[in-house]
């Protein structure tokens, strides 16, 4: 461990503050650090992300030209180029998955041209103000992954403001570099369980207007779907998601429906 904070210090700078070496875990690690967390801006991001030129500039305009916006998410690629997050969105069990996950190109128009409301974006790598995260934290029974997306939810639901993914805030990023290396990195039927338990209560008990920005995220994608033609029998694990998200929007819609009823 004291040779890794070496080569750390080494190929950094000298004057790097470690501020404690733990186990990986990633919320109690987050936690830990935002309890130390100053000034204006708050970015969170793992050791495995390359940022492009100007990428955290192009994060902070992004959040101050939208004065609705409560997180600003990241557009990241692998190695080869292809995109891994430009958002997330939610399945027909209430489980999050990654928007056209290593479906296209990250240069592709649909996400390297403008900026959008998303569902929730990933932990690699987000930007919020501290004002806002300060009061929140991540949920530790979490294991392995699902505590990022539940601060999004969080975040959405006590502020009712939007999430953006920014696609010039960019980067490299190899995901689950650091992840894999744990023995559990697959048993995560727990918090598959309290993912999906979040994302419905977000949609019983949140406000009106949530529910009903989460069903216009819904219906922009579908929009974009048929715009851009994008090839959603592309053999992708989130191909099954992308072609039921109609059905998703439906439900969404009966949700609206149903709440606006109950409350006259």
């Amino acid at each position: 461990m004291e040779s890794d904070i070496s080569l750390i210090k080494k190929n950094i700078f000298d004057n790097l503050y470690i501020s404690t070496v733990i186990p990986y875990h990633f919320a109690s690690n987050m936690n830990q650090l935002l309890e130390m967390a100053k000034g204006e801006y708050l970015i969170l991001v793992n050791d495995d992300v390359i940022f492009d030129i100007k990428s955290i500039d192009k994060g902070i305009e992004c959040f101050s030209q939208n004065s609705n916006t409560v997180l600003v998410g990241s557009r990241l690629r692998n190695e080869k180029g292809n995109l891994s997050h430009a958002g997330i969105l939610f399945n027909l069990l209430h489980r999050p998955y990654h928007f056209l996950e290593d479906s296209i190109k990250h240069d592709h128009q649909v996400v390297s041209q403008f900026s959008y409301p998303v569902s929730a974006v990933t932990g690699a790598l987000m930007l919020t103000k501290l004002e806002f995260i300060k009061p929140h934290r991540f949920n530790t029974n979490y294991l392995i992954c699902g505590e990022d997306v539940e601060l999004c939810l969080d975040l959405r639901e006590n502020y009712h403001k939007d999430i953006y993914c920014c696609y010039e805030f960019s980067a490299i990023h190899q995901a689950e570099t650091t992840r894999s290396q744990n023995p559990e990195q697959y048993k995560t039927f727990k918090d598959n369980l309290l993912i999906s338990g979040r994302y419905l209560r977000f949609l019983v008990k949140s406000n009106i207007s949530n529910i009903e920005n989460e069903f216009n995220i819904i219906q922009r994608n579908l929009k974009i779907y048929k715009k851009f033609r994008i090839n959603k029998f592309l053999l992708s694990k989130n191909r099954k998601w992308d072609l039921t998200l109609f059905i998703l929007s439906y439900y969404i819609k009966l949700i609206i429906f149903i709440r606006k009823i109950l409350m006259f």
